[in-house]
């Protein structure tokens, strides 16, 4: 029963398109590489797509496109697409039977991966390397790496590839001979794939079934699953699967059901399914069967040629040859033909001698790889418990080290904060004792200007407007108006006028009375094409800063009439519940702030103002006109 075991095996391997469609495939695509100007994704997409399709196919077309696939990966500095160009390069190398090459692309493929945390790709490439280890017979390697794929695939929800593992898994202890194990993964494989619509791994789960308890002759179990495997290759219109499944029937039938002539129509049906796919091993295992059903048949010519027809196409498959072997001795020998037979039973014999020296070798070897992995394990298992304590040797050292430089670093940390702290309460101190020369300062220059505001009003006011009196009376009673005296009155008017608003701008009564906007109004009534626009809240304040601010329009007004022959200026005053905004605009010849450095009124209106928490913006150019705004918070 050895020969259809192969069978099985190569349904293990057989991940990709039969030869036909993947050539069909490979040609479409590399008509768009010759057609088409792609954008570096799309090449790299396509170049793994015909690594894909040239797999088992056409190795020099795999490492090609490889090749081209990892040089523009690296160029685009693509770290994903580097990860499955590797893994290319080792599905190459595996075919080759370049084991050692195989892994290091494979492992660098995984170092990418996991860096990547991309674990649909790590799953792959555990994948591919357990093909490898099923390859060198490396049975526990294989379980192991099919296993971590299968985790991640479970875990991520990919149900179709936890299928084909679940499949993969199955024909791996079907090789083991493990056929309780086969049998659970070959179930959950079928179930799983019937529920995402896998028509492939339900086939193949059906027909590893069948196998299975073909194997532990259970035949009518093994008929009713190769029989559903061949109803579904047939309605997909499988002809792999369909050839596979028609020899597993006629073995069913010839040595679990005894039916010769059954077992001879399914196995020309299966002939002539194999001639249609092309596939040459099929005829070889058709041939073996229908040489054993002529045997039986007492057909010894016929059993005879058979048996050398199937030599002619596979003379090394060891899993075949024995039966043949054994046909022809026994054909021979009914046949009267004792040379013959002697012949072929000493090669029967050397034969066996192989095999049995071929088996021993592999059984040692096998258990020499058993035995250096136990060590591995066992050396293993010492140096993990020696990380995990250098491991925690090297947390222990490095909490220490970050305690001791999180206390030095705490300790710098309040140094420099306590320094800042007496830096600003000197600079607090200094802002104090400043503020407290310009209050004294401010308090003494208002009681002198109301001091010279007094004498002025009260004496020089009162003497001009008695002059003034007295020549508007001596202008009347000689009832003709001079120049001499008109000229004069006006003058004397002008003077009073321009005495009163000295006397304002020195002390403002409605300032201390009634607050900044009602001083400021009466203020602006005295001033030539000036006018007074206030808005928001209009409530009183600190007396300073109200001073500061009536003073600092004052400044502004005057310097305005001054040097800017402005015919118009504007007054805004605006307050709300934090800030008072002040802003002075004329339409006079303006200047260039950049060049023109300002005079000391204008410093100390911004001395004063900063005193407060104030300041001052000047806005000008030269035929537009100034603006200047303040702002203080109350």
């Amino acid at each position: 029963m050895k020969k259809i075991l192969l069978i099985c095996l190569l349904i293990l391997f057989n991940m990709y398109p039969a030869i036909a469609q993947k050539a069909k495939l490979i040609d479409s695509l590399e008509h768009i590489l010759n057609t088409r100007e792609l954008k570096p994704d799309s090449l790299l997409n396509i170049y793994d797509k015909l690594c894909r399709l040239s797999m088992s196919y056409d190795l020099e077309l795999l490492m090609k496109y490889a090749r081209k696939g990892l040089s523009l990966a690296k160029k685009q500095n693509n770290k994903l697409s580097m990860a499955n160009f590797y893994e290319n390069y080792g599905i190459a190398y595996s075919i080759k039977e370049s084991c050692d090459s195989s892994l290091i692309y494979y492992n660098r493929a995984l170092d990418i991966a996991i860096k990547l945390k991309n674990r649909e790709t790590e799953a792959s490439i555990y994948e591919s390397m357990a093909i490898l280890f099923a390859k060198e017979k490396k049975h526990s390697l294989t379980l192991e790496y099919f296993l971590k794929a299968l985790s991640i695939y479970e875990q991520v929800g990919n149900k179709k590839r936890v299928a084909a593992l679940l499949g993969n898994i199955s024909s791996l202890n079907i090789a083991l001979k493990n056929y309780d194990k086969a049998i659970y993964y070959s179930e959950k494989s079928r179930v799983l794939a019937e529920e995402v619509n896998d028509t492939y791994r339900s086939v193949l789960g059906y027909y590893n079934l069948g196998f299975i308890y073909m194997n532990k002759k259970e035949y009518e179990k093994a008929f009713e699953n190769t029989q559903k495997a061949l109803e579904i290759s047939r309605k997909y219109n499988s002809k792999y699967f369909e050839m596979c499944s028609l020899v597993i029937l006629s073995n069913i039938y010839l040595h679990g059901f005894d039916d010769t002539d059954k077992a001879l129509e399914y196995l020309n049906e299966s002939k002539k399914v194999g001639n249609e796919y092309g596939d040459p091993s099929i005829s070889y295992y058709s041939l073996c069967i229908l040489s054993t059903i002529y045997r039986n048949q007492n057909e010894w010519r016929k059993s005879e040629e058979t048996a050398f027809e199937a030599l002619q196409i596979d003379s090394t498959n060891i899993d075949g040859i024995f039966g043949l072997m054994n046909n022809i001795i026994v054909a021979n020998m009914y046949l009267n033909n004792k040379e013959k037979a002697e012949e072929y039973l000493l090669k029967y014999e050397d034969i066996s001698e192989q095999f049995i020296d071929k088996n021993y070798r592999e059984i040692m070897a096998d258990m020499e790889a058993k035995y250096e992995m136990g060590k591995k394990e066992t050396r293993i298992t010492v140096l993990e418990k020696e990380r995990k304590l250098y491991i925690w040797l090297g947390i222990a050292t490095v909490t220490a080290l970050l305690l001791l430089m999180g206390l030095v670093f705490y300790r710098h940390r309040l140094s420099i904060q306590n320094r800042k702290i007496a830096e600003q309460q000197i600079k607090q101190l200094e802002k104090d004792k400043e503020l407290i020369a310009i209050h004294s300062s401010l308090k003494a220059e208002k009681t002198e200007r109301d001091l010279i505001a007094h004498d002025l009003h009260d004496s020089v006011s009162s003497l001009l407007t008695v002059v003034k009196n007295n020549m508007n009376l001596y202008a009347a009673s000689e009832h003709t108006k001079t120049n001499y005296f008109q000229n004069a009155f006006e003058v004397l008017s002008k003077s009073i006028t321009e005495l009163r608003r000295v006397v304002y701008h020195l002390k403002s009564f409605i300032l201390t009375k009634e607050g900044l906007a009602a001083a400021l109004d009466d203020f602006c009534r005295f001033i030539p094409n000036t006018s007074f626009h206030c808005k928001g809240h209009d409530r009183r304040f600190d007396p300073d800063k109200e001073y500061v601010l009536y003073d600092c329009a004052c400044e502004l007004i005057n310097n305005a009439l001054k040097h800017s022959g402005a015919s118009r200026i504007d007054v805004h005053l605006t307050m709300d519940e934090k800030m008072v905004y002040l802003s002075v605009a004329d339409n006079g010849a303006g200047f260039d702030s950049r060049e023109t450095k300002p005079g000391i009124g204008l410093d100390n209106i911004r001395s004063n103002l900063s005193a407060f928490g104030g300041q001052l913006d000047i806005l000008s150019e030269p035929g537009k006109g100034t603006e200047a705004n303040v702002e203080m918070r109350v």
